[in-house]
């Protein structure tokens, strides 16, 4: 399976998860003949392949096929670090059951409840 494939496969399977919201991360800019030919201002060099949103909490999850899953580059390196340093969460996975027990492994937070308008009672 090639590492696109396996990224779309993690992306159906975390959003059938309640309370997750997940999308593909495309951070190679334009590609023409196989070559990148633009990035984006707004994109950052080694960002993960899915960004995440599970219950308040962040997480990247930079996808690998099984083969090459030691092969990081050294700016997705330094994202994943950055990531962690800021209290969020970044691995690298290879399948979908393996992003799904990393979701999985994490406790769901309460939610935020604001604090009730006073009324004109008061």
């Amino acid at each position: 399976m090639k590492e696109i494939e396996i990224t779309r496969a993690i992306l159906h399977a975390l959003n059938q998860i309640p309370g997750c919201f997940a999308y593909e991360n495309l951070s190679t800019g334009n590609v023409v003949n196989g070559r990148v030919i633009k990035r984006s201002g707004f994109q950052v060099k080694g960002s993960s392949d899915i960004l995440c949103c599970y219950h308040g909490r962040f997480i990247a999850l930079e996808c690998k096929t099984p083969e090459r899953r030691g092969n990081t580059s050294q700016a997705q390196e330094a994202f994943i670090a950055k990531i962690r340093k800021c209290g969020g969460l970044a691995k690298v996975v290879t399948s979908v059951e393996e992003a799904v027990r990393v979701i999985s492994s994490l406790t769901p937070k309460p939610p935020i409840i604001p604090n009730p308008p006073i009324s004109a009672k008061e």
